[in-house]
């Protein structure tokens, strides 16, 4: 068996599935229903909520966990992903419930992106669960819930090779449960819409990456690795360090 994997972004694999040209696809499922595709959830993904350790929030989640409302995020910039991703989608769909404005500072697709620069204090941001750790401080939401599914598709007209089954079961066994079937479309995770504006401070990253050669998460890494330091003397290391400036 010779196995033809390919590393893309989520739309691209769903329409690859739905011309024939793959087999299965391996995506986000959002929870509208589409019955041009069947959809398999594999696994679950929890979403949180996170924040800084300095974070005012932090301090909140720890000592009255059970009081935090979304009103309580509202004041705070929000560092999430493109507007056309179910991760985004679903925060703005919670704040539009609770009557509440999304003020959103910061766009990139890029997880580890978000997490850094939640962890310098930047703002808040919606990560899976499992991306907690020491760096960032997950925050719960009185009545809010977020998750998402991640699973398979593939063609209903299409008889799965037996290539095609194996791969399913071998899914099926790591995750130590049988897939739930459902349909459902795919929405793209990880690339950023060409329509989106960056805003803030973002809206220097393309230049600072052609300037300087390397992409904004090389410079939030090192950032993040001074917070010793105050603001001004991160600004002359970088300028002294590294000709950032």
């Amino acid at each position: 068996v010779r196995l033809d994997i390919r590393f893309i972004d989520s739309e691209q694999a769903y329409d690859a599935v739905l011309s024939g040209e793959l087999e299965l696809g391996i995506v986000t499922l959002p929870p509208a229903p589409d019955d041009r595709l069947v959809a398999k959830v594999i696994w679950p993904d929890p979403l949180a909520f996170v924040v800084a350790a300095g974070h005012p929030l932090a301090a909140r989640a720890q000592t009255q966990p059970t009081d935090i409302a979304a009103a309580d995020l509202a004041p705070y910039s929000a560092i999430l992903p493109s507007s056309s991703t179910f991760t985004r989608q679903i925060a703005e769909q919670m704040f539009q419930r609770e009557g509440l404005t999304l003020n959103v500072s910061l766009v990139t697709n890029y997880l580890e992106t978000i997490k850094m620069m939640v962890s310098i204090g930047l703002g808040w941001g919606v990560l899976p669960a499992s991306m907690c750790d020491a760096d960032v401080v997950a925050v719960p939401v009185q009545g809010v819930a977020l998750s998402r599914d991640l699973g398979v598709v593939h063609h209903p007209r299409r008889a799965l090779s037996r290539a095609a089954q194996a791969m399913l079961g071998l899914l099926e066994r790591e995750t130590g449960s049988a897939v739930q079937t459902k349909l459902g479309p795919y929405k793209r995770e990880a690339v950023m819409s060409t329509d989106e504006k960056l805003k803030g401070p973002a809206s220097y990253f393309p230049s600072i990456e052609k300037k300087y050669g390397h992409p904004i998460g090389y410079w939030l890494e090192l950032v993040g690795k001074l917070r010793e330091m105050k603001h001004m003397e991160i600004v002359a290391w970088l300028k002294s360090e590294h000709g950032l400036g």
